[in-house]
């Protein structure tokens, strides 16, 4: 018999992964300035950078990189955008367009305008700042981004919200027991690292767990993508994502029960699914690592036969 965890982890399905997959810090053509189309990470039409010379400087402005812009590049930015990250750790973020000082972003205020202040929301992928905050970026921006550069010391973001839920949708996930492991064979991993780069990557990892014939196991009851599932679940959680996954899973479970249509989670939980993306972009990138770690344990060896108990 299946328990609430397993239930729940497995309603989830693809639309955490869906939403985790935004979490790239920039898509393919960030690095291009000017307007571009958009791609999966990066929703609706980079505006003209050159558009910022219009717009204007609000007299009664008083944003300076002291009391809006170091902040705002500290909490939203510079953890994909900073010279201190290898490529590896950038997740997206073109190499060289980086934040660290007020010299960086006067160099790149139109581009940063274009993708990030006033209606212009393609960057961070996931949200964030609010729209008051994107107001006032562009306020600060038209006006020539004025202060004095500052050092912020790194440490913990203090953002108000509301309490976590409680209740079933916001259950722990323990990871599955090794001694039900692997639950996957050595040929879907070959399958999912075959996605890598696909525009259906998504859709593309989900035929492929789904076409595994691993039986399911006899004493949790998961087969292969019950396996991937509750280890991301379980990784996500243990990198202190736990609250904004809470909040996604019990949107779902209120929301969009079962028999809902397909985009359900996308129009009626978008927020707190990209919540979570922006979570994990952040604080667990290596939880959707499936070559590797939690996820890598779902998947048997080349020379395994594969399949646990």
């Amino acid at each position: 018999m299946r328990s609430r965890r397993d239930v729940a982890s497995a309603a989830l399905g693809s639309a955490l992964i869906a939403a985790v997959a935004l979490a790239a810090c920039s898509s393919p053509d960030a690095a291009q300035p000017g307007p571009v189309n958009a791609t999966s990470a990066d929703a609706g039409v980079v505006a003209d950078a050159s558009a910022l010379a219009e717009r204007a400087c609000p007299s009664s402005s008083v944003a300076t990189y002291e009391n809006f812009g170091a902040p705002f590049f500290f909490s939203y930015c510079t953890g994909c955008h900073s010279s201190a990250l290898g490529e590896g750790q950038r997740r997206n973020a073109p190499i060289g367009v980086n934040f660290d000082s007020l010299d960086d972003i006067r160099r790149m205020r139109e581009r940063i305008w274009a993708r990030a202040a006033d209606k212009n929301t393609t960057m961070p992928p996931v949200g964030g700042p609010s729209d008051a905050q994107r107001e006032l970026l562009g306020d600060w921006l038209a006006c020539g981004a004025p202060g004095d550069d500052v050092q912020l010391d790194a440490g913990p973001i203090e953002i108000h919200v509301d309490p976590p839920p409680t209740g079933a949708c916001a259950d722990l996930h323990a990871a599955v027991p090794p001694a039900s492991l692997p639950r996957c064979t050595a040929a879907t991993l070959a399958c999912i690292l075959g996605c890598a780069g696909k525009p259906n990557n998504d859709a593309c990892n989900n035929a492929c767990l789904t076409a595994d014939a691993t039986p399911a196991d006899k004493t949790t009851g998961l087969n292969c993508i019950g396996c991937y599932q509750t280890q991301l679940l379980s990784c996500v959680e243990r990198n202190g994502c736990h609250d904004s996954l809470a909040r996604a899973l019990c949107c779902q479970a209120e929301k969009c029960p079962a028999g809902s249509t397909p985009d359900c989670n996308g129009t009626k939980c978008s927020g707190e699914f990209s919540a979570v993306g922006l979570c994990v972009g952040y604080r667990a990138p290596d939880c959707f690592n499936p070559g590797g770690g939690d996820l890598g344990a779902c998947f048997a060896k080349p020379a395994d036969a594969g399949g646990g108990g």
